[in-house]
């Protein structure tokens, strides 16, 4: 009887200490966000750092990747989310969640309204939908033929980690900014006009 008592006491603790997270106002919960978005940014340098200077993809030897010459990977459209998302998060870290700290603070705090609307249009046009067209058609593709776009040769190049880093992580975090951050859709004219944008820079590239 006095083993089902604490039983119950410790499902009571946990039970109180879940509730007790949802119970931050609304500034604790700005502030978490804010953090949380540092980690992210942090997190997506050291991937992009990772890319450019510890992978050795030049001397990737194989006739899918070999054969589109050198520095084959910028014609990869993962690797353009990549740099869309660690360009947007650092916009977000700098320009938004830390404008009010930091030498550049006496102009871009007062430029905040503006700097959102710029978030929002890049989120919305840029970062989302390409996020989510790299991620799951990256593996839906591989859950039919994964040799099409990753040989198993590659493993020798780019590690499994890398390899969600780049394919599976982006759309979590995107996500997570989604439900995390007030956005205002733009003009769909104008979101529009940026993703065919990007589309054509890819294409031309």
């Amino acid at each position: 009887m006095e083993t089902s008592s604490s039983s119950v006491k410790r499902s009571t603790a946990v039970v109180t200490s879940a509730l007790h997270c949802w119970s931050y106002t609304e500034t604790e919960l700005q502030h978490l966000f804010r953090v949380s978005r540092l980690f992210i940014t942090s997190y997506y340098v050291y991937v992009t750092y990772y890319g450019l200077f510890v992978l050795d993809l030049n001397s990737v030897d194989h006739p899918t990747w070999g054969d589109l010459g050198s520095n084959w990977w910028w014609k990869c459209v993962s690797v353009w989310n990549l740099i869309l998302q660690v360009a947007y998060f650092i916009y977000c870290t700098v320009f938004i969640d830390y404008a009010d700290s930091g030498p550049g603070k006496s102009w871009i705090k007062p430029r905040l309204q503006q700097n959102k609307k710029i978030r929002d249009f890049i989120f919305v046009s840029l970062v989302f939908p390409v996020t989510i067209d790299v991620c799951v058609m990256f593996w839906a593709i591989c859950a039919v033929n994964k040799p099409l776009l990753f040989p198993n040769e590659m493993n020798n190049w780019i590690p499994d980690w890398y390899n969600h880093a780049v394919h599976t992580n982006p759309i979590v975090l995107t996500l997570f900014d989604m439900v995390t951050t007030k956005h205002r859709l733009p003009k769909l004219v104008e979101s529009t006009a940026g993703l065919f944008m990007l589309s054509g820079s890819y294409v031309t590239w």
